[in-house]
């Protein structure tokens, strides 16, 4: 059966209050906590806030963490602060929530949930090669 869910959480519950949107998340926390499910919860990154598209907002996402860690902690769920991986949202170049523009930012994202997940899971959980970038470990293919 399933041993370990990974859940990356984007920022779609944005427009409900954070206690609201936190309060989402809970039922699924508790269904894999209730099934003995390891659990690896990636929270949302940083918004733009108070920008002039989504006009999100300052704090939004602080106070959505402060629930979203208090209901993992219940859940016996890893939470990886996404905020802590990505820095502030850049004020210019992109569309106020979304980091497809900044490959810089989600590589560094990347490798950092991968090493969260290496420091607080059982190993048993993490293949030998289960970085997306896995490739550069190992030796390139010889020409022919």
């Amino acid at each position: 059966g399933l041993r370990l869910a990974v859940v990356a959480l984007g920022t779609n519950h944005h427009f409900l209050s954070p206690k609201a949107a936190a309060a989402k998340t809970a039922p699924l926390m508790k269904e894999l906590s209730e099934a003995g499910v390891s659990c690896l919860w990636v929270g949302p990154p940083p918004l733009l806030a108070d920008g002039p598209r989504y006009k999100i907002k300052a704090g939004w996402v602080d106070e959505f963490y402060e629930h979203l860690a208090k209901t993992a902690a219940e859940n016996s769920c890893a939470l990886v602060d996404s905020r802590k991986l990505l820095g502030a949202y850049p004020e210019t170049g992109g569309d106020e929530v979304h980091y497809d523009r900044f490959p810089k930012k989600t590589r560094a994202w990347s490798e950092g949930v991968f090493e969260r997940a290496r420091a607080s899971l059982p190993l048993e959980f993490l293949p030998p090669c289960w970085r997306w970038a896995c490739w550069r470990l190992r030796p390139p293919p010889r020409a022919r």
